[in-house]
């Protein structure tokens, strides 16, 4: 499944591994929930729990400078702040006026 993605991925340098870790981590929680809430057979919720895990371990090897994207895949590097921005606020998060 991690070769066949297409999209893109937001990259901020300053992101802790640990930090996605859990953001996986919350992913494979939603996935369980969804299986468990459809009574999914056991062999699709492996499927994608093996798929979550995939695509985990290959956003790591992304950040580690080890792996390569799939070709759909688009890195982004972002330096600035990953959250949305709040109107009237500027870039250092002073009030505009």
């Amino acid at each position: 499944m991690w070769r066949g993605l297409v999209g893109v991925v937001r990259w901020a340098p300053s992101l802790a591994p640990a930090e996605l870790t859990h953001e996986w981590a919350v992913v494979m929680e939603v996935v369980t929930a969804a299986c468990e809430s459809v009574n999914a057979a056991p062999q699709a919720a492996d499927w994608l729990a093996g798929a979550v895990g995939a695509a985990e371990r290959g956003t790591a090897a992304l950040d580690a400078g080890r792996g390569e994207a799939p070709h759909g895949i688009l890195t982004a590097v972002v330096f600035s702040n990953l959250s949305p921005r709040q109107p009237g606020v500027d870039r250092d998060g002073a009030s505009q006026g």
